[in-house]
């Protein structure tokens, strides 16, 4: 699988609410780095992930452009993301 795809199947897995899909996309030594304040194991960004589910329920990535690098076994990024949100109006 080349890495953009892996990453798109994340992000869809995510935006569906498909913990069980998500999970068996991410090796058992993943850590995410760069997205909360320090780097987190598989366990830890996956609860990170519901409670993203919880509290916003229709998340979306809205990605339109993934750059591929290199993957290594030592753990390149596979790819990035900047968040921004527009608030609800009221």
């Amino acid at each position: 699988m080349r890495a953009t795809d892996l990453a798109e199947a994340a992000m869809r897995a995510w935006e569906a609410k498909d913990m069980h899909g998500l999970t068996s996309l991410l090796s058992d030594d993943f850590v995410c780095r760069g997205l909360l304040p320090q780097p987190v194991r598989k366990a830890q960004y996956l609860g990170f992930v519901q409670a993203i589910m919880m509290a916003m329920p229709d998340w979306s990535f809205h990605d339109h452009l993934l750059d591929e690098g290199p993957v290594t076994e030592q753990g390149e990024r596979v790819f990035w993301c900047t968040c921004i949100g527009t608030p609800p109006t009221t």
